[in-house]
């Protein structure tokens, strides 16, 4: 009887070390569900800062590349303010008008990209030639030789990033092989003394308004304060947002029209929205 007592009472033991375990178990797998919700959560409010990848979101059946546009801001050093408040703009434009039409800009500057082998400025140059836009502010300085190489084209890194985006525009006109679609110039007011007498670097920077002015193919603003240039880059950014969601529901033609001048004909194309 002893003996049968026994098996039972290991028996009885088995089941409960079994029992027991399934405990343990199930209490590891809950705890385990809990914990990956927690840490869930709060990745997903990290994410919520970051803007999201351009292969996930889809926007009117449309990739979201389409509604992503990349601004590149150009200029000589000791413009930091104003690089500040063309960010903190660009921020602002995002919260509000351009974020209920689900569009965003994206800033790009020389100061966000690591350190890389080579001629610098032909790095920055791979980054500027992706984006939609292209700003550059000049002051008093014109900036740095980009290459050691005597017979480079280019006097300064804003040059050359001026150039190359003005030839990817013409480009994107013609056969919109590239991004590269507003191209803005800005420049503060320097004293009136220093600006009929400059230095080697103003006198420079003198020489490039008088080209653009000369040319006429790019838009060019003057301020003096701060608050002035955040003016120029807000109508800039509320302009190109009109002028995207008017291409979403609004159909051009162009037409050829004849002008009539004083002893003679002009013809220019035009285009008339329907």
């Amino acid at each position: 009887m002893s003996i049968l007592q026994a098996q039972i009472n290991s028996q009885n033991t088995v089941v409960e070390n079994f029992i027991f375990s399934l405990l343990i178990v199930a209490v590891l797998i809950i705890l385990g569900v809990i914990i990956y919700f927690i840490l869930k959560n709060k990745w997903k409010k990290k994410i919520g800062e970051i803007p999201e990848p351009t292969w996930l979101v889809k926007t009117d059946g449309r990739d979201r590349n389409d509604r992503i546009f990349k601004i590149f801001i150009g200029s000589p050093s000791g413009l930091e303010d104003e690089r500040k408040a063309m960010c903190d703009e660009i921020t602002e434009i995002n919260e509000g008008y351009a974020k209920q039409l689900d569009i965003y800009f994206r800033h790009v500057a020389y100061g966000d990209f690591p350190s890389a082998y080579g001629r610098p400025q032909e790095y920055i140059n791979k980054h500027l030639i992706r984006c939609d836009s292209y700003i550059l502010i000049l002051y008093d300085r014109w900036g740095s030789l980009p290459s050691n190489d005597d017979d480079w084209p280019f006097s300064s890194g804003s040059e050359e990033e001026f150039y190359i985006a003005e030839a990817l525009l013409k480009e994107h006109l013609k056969s919109k092989k590239f991004r590269m679609c507003k191209i803005g110039v800005y420049f503060k007011k320097v004293n009136e003394d220093r600006w009929e007498k400059p230095d080697e670097q103003l006198d420079k920077v003198k020489q490039f308004k008088e080209r653009l002015k000369e040319e006429k193919i790019v838009f060019f603003g003057k301020f003096e304060e701060i608050t002035e240039f955040r003016k120029y880059i807000k109508n800039f950014l509320n302009e190109w947002l009109l002028e995207t969601e008017k291409k979403r529901y609004v159909r051009t033609e162009t037409t050829v029209l004849d002008v009539g001048l004083p002893g003679r004909n002009v013809t220019m194309e035009i285009e008339v929205e329907e």
